[in-house]
C-alpha cells in the first residue's frame, strides 16, 4: 500500500485518476465527491450538492471538470478549480448508476435504473439521444475509443452496443446468466469486456458479437472490469474480496 485516502463517512462507490496522474476523484455514499492529491493523500476539493449517494465519477478529457452521477436521479458537472456546480443533467426517472465523458469531452453518457442510457450535450445540458431496449437497470456505460458507439451493461443479463448517431442497437452480447455489472472497450476498439454476477468476465469480438475468451476463477460477483492501456491484460474486481 502506497497511499490511503481517508475522510469519507460512508462507502466509496467509484474512483477515477486524472489524465495527468496527479490527483484522484472519489464518489461516496456520503453524497459527496472528493478530489485528492496523489502524492500526499490530502483532500484538495469537495463537491457537495447531491441529495443521495454519488454512484459514479469521471474526469473530463481536458481535466478541467468532473462529472458525478447520483441516486438523486441527476448527473452533475463541476468546475475542478472552484468546486462549483456548472451544469445539471436531469431527466432520468431513477438513480443514475454510471457516467462517462465522450473522447472529445463535448458530450456525456449516463446509465440509469430506469432501464435507459442517455446522451447529453455538455455545453447546454440538453438530452441528445436515448438508448432504449434494456428490460432492467443499466449498470454500466462506456464510449468506444472513436466516439462513434456506446456500450451498456444491464441487469437483464446482456451488454449491448449502440450507434451513437442514431441510437440504434447494433450488437447484443448475451451469454451471461445473470446481471452484467461492468463493461469496457479495448483500447483499439475491436473487443469489449463484460463483468457479471455469474462470477466471470468475458471478452467479446465487437464485429461479430462472438465470445472470444472467458475469465473464470472468482468465487463472487465480478463488479468491475478494465483493460490495461496497451490492451494486453485485463483487471477484474469481485465481491470475493
Amino acid at each position: 500500500e502506497i497511499r490511503r485516502f481517508e475522510g469519507h463517512s460512508s462507502l466509496v462507490s467509484s474512483v477515477a485518476f486524472s489524465a495527468d496522474g496527479r490527483s484522484i476523484l472519489t464518489g461516496s455514499g456520503d453524497k459527496t465527491a472528493r478530489l485528492w492529491d496523489l502524492s500526499s493523500g490530502r483532500e484538495i476539493r469537495r463537491f457537495e450538492g447531491h441529495s443521495d449517494h454519488v454512484n459514479s465519477v469521471a474526469f473530463s478529457p481536458d481535466g478541467r471538470t468532473v462529472l458525478t452521477g447520483s441516486g438523486d436521479k441527476t448527473a452533475r458537472l463541476w468546475d475542478l478549480s472552484s468546486g462549483r456546480e456548472t451544469r445539471r443533467f436531469e431527466g432520468h426517472s431513477d438513480l443514475v448508476t454510471s457516467v462517462v465523458f465522450s473522447p472529445d469531452g463535448r458530450s456525456i453518457l449516463t446509465g440509469s435504473s430506469d432501464n435507459t442510457a442517455r446522451l447529453w450535450d455538455v455545453s447546454s445540458g440538453r438530452e441528445i439521444r436515448r438508448f432504449e431496449g434494456h428490460s432492467d437497470h443499466v449498470n454500466s456505460v462506456a464510449f468506444s475509443p472513436d466516439g462513434r458507439s456506446v456500450l451498456t451493461g444491464s441487469w437483464d443479463e446482456t451488454a449491448r452496443l449502440w450507434d451513437l448517431g442514431s441510437g440504434q442497437e447494433l450488437r447484443r452480447f448475451d451469454s451471461h446468466f445473470v446481471s452484467v455489472y461492468s463493461v469496457a472497450f479495448s483500447p483499439d476498439g475491436r473487443s469489449v469486456l463484460t463483468g457479471s454476477w455469474d462470477n466471470t468476465a468475458k471478452l467479446w469480438d465487437l464485429s461479430s458479437g462472438r465470445e472470444i475468451r472467458r475469465f473464470a476463477g472468482h468465487s463472487g460477483w465480478v463488479l468491475s472490469v478494465a483493460f490495461s492501456p496497451n490492451g494486453r491484460s485485463i483487471l477484474t474486481g469481485s465481491s470475493d474480496n
